[in-house]
């Protein structure tokens, strides 16, 4: 299943429905079955929100979820209605998502660390910043490697390497299906560090709508 959500989206989805005979993505849909029934899905996710479409075709049912936050929910919530719709059951998947949230976070995500990282004036960069659409981000010196960390969204966290004047390349560990961008800070007329944008294009999350501001 394709999800830009939170990091452990995919390791809960790969346990609440299995087994299962088949998983598939065609033409722009993924497709399972479920309890014997065939189930065509796609959910996604963007700047802080989330979604989840759901049809089961052989009782002519649709269902689209929303929500303004980057979270699981729709994905608990798809499994929670399919049981309903297929095997009239009551099963409490918000029990077995608690415990499987709980599993996943006693392990550690630790990110990997830099070994060549350059001599730069870390605390040049380090700071609180913010964003309209993304809140409040912040960059942080970590053992000598800058990190940086969005207050709003567990996935925005990852790791900058120095590759030229005011320029980062920036990894996501937490989000591995995107490449590897830029982080582009602006100075003032004082040479202050005043804000970064973020370069990174890619088909699903449009980091260029965003601007992130240096908090005084």
């Amino acid at each position: 299943m394709v999800f830009n959500g939170p990091p452990e989206a995919s390791f809960i989805d790969s346990k609440l429905n299995a087994p299962v005979n088949f998983k598939a993505y065609g033409l722009g849909w993924s497709m399972m079955d479920f309890s014997g029934q065939k189930i065509v899905l796609h959910n996604g996710g963007l700047d802080g929100v989330t979604s989840q479409l759901f049809l089961i075709p052989s009782k002519n049912i649709g269902v689209i979820m929303l929500c303004n936050k980057t979270t699981v929910l729709p994905i608990i919530m798809m499994y929670q209605l399919l049981d309903r719709f297929i095997n009239k059951s009551q099963r409490s998947w918000s029990t077995e998502l608690s415990v499987m949230i709980n599993k996943y976070k006693s392990v550690n995500h630790d990110m990997p660390k830099y070994e060549d990282v350059e001599k730069v004036n870390n605390e040049f960069y380090i700071g609180t910043y913010y964003d309209s659409l993304v809140g409040k981000t912040v960059i942080k010196n970590d053992s000598g490697q800058l990190i940086i960390n969005c207050n709003e969204s567990t996935l925005l966290k990852g790791i900058l390497k120095p590759i030229g004047m005011l320029e980062f390349e920036l990894s996501l560990p937490l989000m591995p299906s995107l490449p590897k961008g830029k982080i582009e800070f602006d100075v003032n007329a004082i040479g202050e560090v005043s804000g970064f944008k973020i370069n990174l294009p890619n088909p699903d999350m449009h980091f260029d709508e965003l601007y992130f501001k240096k908090q005084k």
